[in-house]
């Protein structure tokens, strides 16, 4: 990454850190739209090539940086994290399965929705 990147990337965590001190319900609005753009990056990365490529291990990887990012944040934000009903983790994790269970076989997708609704 370059030298700005980095510089906003670092600015985007201490707003985060201070929002979740003081203004849970704003960090949650704001991880939020943090945890879409991790969904839509998953998406890319199995759309654009196959999982049997190197882009499976990598749409997976994607759940382990958000919450390196959410530790990066620090403490506040991890609790107010887990305390939600749907943790960042849990949420990437069946993005991609559902991502992957669309791309391996269409059908698959529509058993995974039918059996989450029991």
């Amino acid at each position: 990454m370059g030298a700005m990147s980095e510089k906003r990337k670092r600015n985007r965590e201490e707003y985060l850190r201070k929002l979740a001190g003081r203004a849970p319900d704003r960090f949650r609005r704001e991880w939020s739209k943090r945890l879409n753009s991790y969904k839509i990056l998953q998406a890319t990365l199995l759309t654009a090539t196959a999982p049997t490529d190197e882009a499976g291990p990598m749409a997976s990887a994607v759940a382990g940086q958000a919450v390196e990012e959410l530790a990066r944040i620090g403490t506040d934000a991890v609790g107010l994290d887990r305390k939600c009903s749907c943790p960042t983790e849990i949420t990437l994790n069946h993005t991609h399965l559902a991502l992957t269970a669309r791309w391996a076989d269409p059908r698959l997708c529509k058993l995974q929705q039918t059996y989450r609704r029991r």
